[in-house]
This record gives C-alpha cells, sequence and structure tokens, in this order.
C-alpha cells in the first residue's frame, strides 16, 4: 500500500466517524480534519474496506457508531 511522504518522524492519525451496520460493514463514513488532509480521501478508503464483529443487543447485530483512528506508517 502506498505510504505518505515523509514526516519528520510524525506518524499521522485520520480519526473517521462511521455506522458500522449489522453486518458489519462500514455503511457510513466522515473523516474529522487532520494534520494531514492530504490523507483524508485515502483513510476514508481504508476504512471502508475493513469489517467488523457488528455490536449485539438481545442477541441481535446491532449498528453502531463508531470512530476509527487511521495511522499511516510514516518513513
Amino acid at each position: 500500500m502506498p505510504q505518505p511522504p515523509g514526516t519528520g518522524g510524525a506518524i499521522p492519525n485520520v480519526v473517521v466517524h462511521a455506522l458500522i451496520g449489522a453486518d458489519g460493514l462500514v455503511r457510513e463514513a466522515a473523516s474529522e480534519d487532520s494534520d494531514r488532509p492530504d490523507l483524508n480521501q485515502e483513510a476514508l478508503k481504508i476504512a471502508r474496506g475493513w469489517t467488523f464483529t457488528p455490536a449485539m443487543c438481545n442477541g441481535k447485530p446491532n449498528p453502531q457508531q463508531a470512530n476509527l483512528v487511521v495511522r499511516f506508517q510514516g518513513r
């Protein structure tokens, strides 16, 4: 996976606000402003590819809001 250009040792993080559906897939996602706005779209793309174990309520899968942190490895 492509990595962002060097940031002088800093490891950039992008917070993605997401709705995890009852099937465990990311259904809605929006990135929070980050120190590296050039990485926001990449973070959304990555987060949309993740699958989670859905939250359960009374034995049934339930949609859940979540804040996901996408951490990029600096070079």
